[in-house]
């Protein structure tokens, strides 16, 4: 069995195999290795035996390749993860993505994921179709396809692409965090002329209630029957990463305690804690400054003593 050193030295390996040397966003991305990423996926699983909490491991393994000056964006991680959930052998793996780019491989992924499979009632055949054409066919041509299988097994949206749940989860934390550490009042006022404090209390009450079910019987008792239904979903930016979270998790509220499991699964508690506090503190000064202050305080404790 490997050490947690020896996890870590693989994974910046696999990371650089990956990257190919190129830029981590935009276009670069079409010039991933994508025969790597189920072998990611695969080392990621043996890096949380070593973490006491499962939802630590992601933002700790990026701060450990930060600090040996390899950079990326954590959601290749993400998408690793989705990599090796979606098929069992590495064999498999390489014979699906041959071929694949990684902009395909990216879109493709949520559809051949277990859950979806499994509570959709995804036919192989159908599957199968897509994976014959996704080599072959531009991009544009497979988003045309897996749009094609969503709204024959999803036509109503309930379906949960996890992997973007995070993202958005994960941009939106950035975004405010950031805003609030630059006390940048441009950012700030637009995130309150976008939500109202009704709408940050409400979605905090949302957000709590997906921590347990003893909590989601308690919490959302007191919210209306429909919140988040109709928040758009694809609004650009914050607004629309906001909303996203929200929608999903107002889905989330009208399934089954199995499904708010594999949520917290997949999402974790401490994400959607950490977005709810921030969402907090950017809707009233008060509010920020006693985040600041809070925040600031933590740090002085993590200081060693002189």
């Amino acid at each position: 069995m490997k050490s947690k050193v020896e996890v870590v030295q693989s994974i910046i390996r696999i990371v650089l195999q990956i990257q190919r040397g190129k830029a981590k966003v935009g276009t670069a991305f079409e010039a991933y290795d994508t025969d790597h990423l189920w072998e990611l996926g695969e080392e990621l699983r043996a890096f949380r035996t070593f973490t006491l909490g499962n939802e630590d491991a992601i933002q700790e393994i990026h701060s450990l390749c930060s600090s040996h000056l390899v950079q990326f964006q954590p959601m290749l991680l993400k998408r690793a993860e989705s990599a090796r959930r979606a098929f069992a052998t590495q064999a498999e793996y390489l014979r699906f993505v041959k071929g694949v780019s990684y902009g395909k491989l990216r879109e493709a992924l949520p559809v051949f994921d277990p859950d979806f499979i499994r509570e959709q009632g995804v036919k192989p055949e159908d599957l199968e179709l897509l994976r014959s054409h996704l080599a072959g066919e531009t991009y544009q041509e497979v988003l045309g396809r897996i749009r094609t299988i969503k709204e024959k097994y999803d036509p109503e949206g309930v379906a949960i692409d996890y992997d973007r749940l995070w993202e958005d989860t994960e941009s939106a934390i950035q975004s405010l965090s950031g805003a609030i550490a630059e006390n940048n009042r441009t950012a700030i006022d637009e995130f309150r002329s976008r939500f109202s404090p009704q709408f940050i209390t409400r979605s905090r009450m949302l957000m709590a209630a997906m921590n347990d079910e003893e909590s989601f019987q308690r919490l959302t008792k007191d919210l209306p029957a429909r919140f988040g239904h109709d928040v758009s979903p694809e609004a650009a930016g914050l607004q629309g990463e906001i909303g996203r979270v929200i929608h999903t998790l107002s889905v989330l509220r009208s399934g089954s305690p199995a499904r708010r499991d594999v949520f917290r699964e997949r999402l974790g508690r401490m994400m959607l804690g950490e977005l709810s506090t921030l969402m907090k503190a950017c809707g009233s000064d008060e509010e920020m400054q006693r985040h600041v202050r809070g925040r600031q305080a933590i740090q002085r404790l993590k200081v060693p003593q002189a």
